[in-house]
């Protein structure tokens, strides 16, 4: 068994510093689970296998963190300290999903589950919201209206994330080619989003939502 960490010390600023010290802050949480061997509680709803390996910018699309499991399971994890529900490419959701897509399209990473990694200083439409539309999405039966599943904000959430899949699916495939209504369904499972907040797991954030994407980690 082992944790290898491999963490960047390049900085840009304080909010690059915070992202990095947040980076460091989940490998050094998968390292600990790693170290606990099978006694690990793992985190509910993502995994529940030992942690075998963990290694940090992989050189892969996604590459802030990778956890291997005992169970074969692959975890890649991109860590953003602070992210909202942004709209356009150039935002940290808009960067983060792109990853996503170019790792579930990388061949032989189709299982990947694909993890944003954030804490209690991300915007409620994230932690909240966008949590629980790609939760709700894994559980229900094949075919279920996304208007039958969702409130409101959760509608809003799963419709800005779904439109920043289907134009980077077109950058990487075609551009007249979205992803087929059984690949965006393959996609959306392999996503969560995860609250780490103070060293431990969390399913919710304690704030509100923050007015603009401030480009923080």
């Amino acid at each position: 068994m082992s944790a290898n960490e491999t963490v960047r010390s390049d900085s840009g600023g304080s909010a690059t510093a915070g992202g990095v010290d947040f980076q460091a802050r989940v490998a050094a949480w998968f390292a600990a689970q790693a170290l606990a061997g099978p006694a690990a509680a793992g985190i509910s709803g993502l995994y529940d296998s030992a942690v075998l390996d963990v290694s940090c910018e992989t050189g892969a699309p996604v590459d802030d963190c990778r956890v291997r499991l005992a169970d074969g399971v692959v975890l890649a994890l991109q860590a953003k300290r602070s992210i909202v529900l942004g709209t356009t490419a150039g935002s940290e959701l808009g960067k983060t999903v792109a990853q996503f897509v170019q790792q579930h399209l990388w061949s032989g990473h189709e299982h990947d589950r694909l993890v944003l990694v954030t804490s209690s200083d991300a915007a409620l439409s994230v932690t909240t919201d966008l949590a629980s539309v790609l939760d709700r999405l894994r559980e229900a039966p094949d075919g279920s209206a996304p208007e039958s599943l969702f409130n409101a904000k959760q509608t809003k959430a799963h419709t800005e994330f779904v439109r920043h899949v289907e134009q980077e699916w077109k950058k990487q495939t075609s551009p007249s080619v979205g992803p087929t209504s059984e690949q965006l369904r393959a996609f959306l499972a392999q996503c969560w989003v995860w609250v780490l907040r103070g060293g431990r797991q969390s399913g919710r954030a304690q704030r509100g939502d923050v007015a603009a994407d401030d480009g923080r980690r």
